[in-house]
């Protein structure tokens, strides 16, 4: 889904980086806590000089197991 919004970057900038900030928002509390919890997991110590296609393919994973 990403990269649809990637390629239509060029032709609608705007909405593009919306869809692609939004795609990754949780649709319920229970989701909110749960990626918290993801995130805390991506994210550990030992992780801080991940790239942002790195943690994004993690979180990709994490929740589409």
């Amino acid at each position: 889904m990403d990269s649809y919004w990637q390629e239509k970057l060029e032709i609608l900038p705007n909405l593009s980086k919306l869809a692609v900030i939004y795609i990754w928002l949780p649709i319920s509390g229970v989701d909110v806590e749960r990626s918290f919890s993801a995130y805390n997991r991506i994210l550990a110590d030992n992780r801080q000089n991940l790239s942002e296609n790195s943690i994004s393919m993690l979180n990709f994973l994490n929740f589409n197991k």
